[in-house]
């Protein structure tokens, strides 16, 4: 678990005042928890979340979906 889930908007703008350029997050993927239920609901809210990522053209992001940051120096 992370203690913060900061937003494609707020990853660009730090890592911009770092100098680093070309910031892009992408979204994919689900974790893998021990239990059956946490293992169905994670994977059943990764793909809503990559839905509705792709369906908003990248405006929309559901909170607590797996990220990654890519970023050039």
């Amino acid at each position: 678990y992370h203690l913060y889930d900061f937003s494609p908007v707020t990853m660009a703008r730090l890592m911009g005042l770092a100098g680093f350029s070309a910031v892009e997050t992408i979204i994919g993927g689900h974790t893998r928890p021990a239990h059956r239920l946490s293992r169905w609901a994670t994977s059943g809210f990764g793909h809503l979340a990559q839905i509705l990522w792709a369906l908003s053209r990248g405006r929309w992001l559901v909170p607590g979906v797996s990220k990654t940051t890519l970023a050039c120096k």
